[in-house]
């Protein structure tokens, strides 16, 4: 993929995220579902527990980087829309080691990634916001270098590993939601988030309190 058309497809998913439109993406996991996928829908996204699965390995950056980014190179080929990838804590839990992981999927044809806080060293556990902030604008600046308006959408862990009481989870969720959105995040993913209707907007609504999006 050349550089223009990267970036305009760069553009173009970032046009997709409106205000009070919700965008609704689907997850794929090989070249296959990719298509499909792109048949109906205006971007692709990627589930790193999918693809691991699909490949044979254990969800948590088992899948070597190399694989990663080559199915990364097949997806973006093969589809003529937006792709964004599931680069789980981001290759590295250095900003040096994710910037470093980020350049290989930008170069693989990608225009947006999820990277969550709740993985290092292999094992499931929260990072500091400090040093998963760092990860975010290490990642912002290579992608300015490069030439590419990245969409980065942060994961938080906070409910997903029980960072505390429900209350502590949401107040954490929306510490961190800003910490990243002033690293340079574009977005904010929080999975296992509450399920009643009252916690869930609540919820949204610190987030978007927390954040200038």
């Amino acid at each position: 993929m050349d550089a223009k058309t990267q970036q305009q497809y760069a553009e173009t998913f970032h046009g997709l995220h409106k205000k009070g439109d919700p965008l609704i993406l689907f997850n794929a996991w090989d070249v296959a579902t990719a298509k499909a996928i792109a048949n109906t829908s205006p971007a692709v996204a990627t589930s790193s527990w999918a693809v691991a699965s699909a490949l044979g390995y254990a969800d948590g950056e088992d899948v070597p980087l190399d694989m990663v980014t080559g199915l990364v190179s097949r997806m973006t080929a093969a589809v003529s829309v937006p792709v964004s990838i599931d680069l789980e804590a981001g290759y590295g839990d250095t900003p040096d080691a994710a910037a470093a992981s980020v350049t290989e999927i930008l170069k693989a044809g990608a225009i947006g990634i999820n990277i969550e806080d709740g993985l290092s060293g292999g094992k499931r556990q929260l990072v500091s916001p400090d040093q998963h902030a760092a990860k975010i604008k290490a990642v912002r600046e290579t992608a300015q270098k490069l030439g590419i308006r990245l969409f980065i959408n942060a994961r938080t862990d906070t409910f997903l590993l029980k960072f505390g009481s429900p209350d502590e989870c949401l107040n954490e969720a929306a510490k961190r939601a800003k910490a990243y959105a002033d690293a340079g995040a574009d977005g904010i993913f929080v999975p296992a988030s509450p399920t009643s209707c009252s916690s869930r907007s609540s919820l949204y609504s610190r987030l978007c309190r927390s954040t200038s999006w």
